[in-house]
């Protein structure tokens, strides 16, 4: 996904080919999307010191109680357990 920012419009605007593009208005709106597709890139949990706890969340770092947990229920970050099982 390409999304450019148009000076001489003062907007920012999709670029259509040959990727699947979002129109955006502000910076703050480009920025919202960036993270929430960063979200959806499996990362593995990290290691964690606290009986009762699967791992840690790699963005957060809350503690994951459940070892099937494919988000984090606090930011939203996927998970990738495939090194861990």
């Amino acid at each position: 996904m390409i999304i450019r920012y148009n000076e001489q419009k003062g907007c920012w605007e999709e670029h259509k080919e040959p990727y699947t593009t979002i129109a955006v208005q502000t910076e703050e709106d480009f920025n919202f999307i960036k993270a929430a597709v960063e979200k959806q890139q499996p990362q593995e949990p990290l290691a964690h010191t606290t009986p009762g706890a699967y791992g840690r969340c790699p963005r957060c770092d809350k503690l994951l109680k459940s070892y099937y947990a494919k988000y984090c229920d606090q930011c939203g970050q996927k998970f990738d357990w495939s090194r861990r099982r």
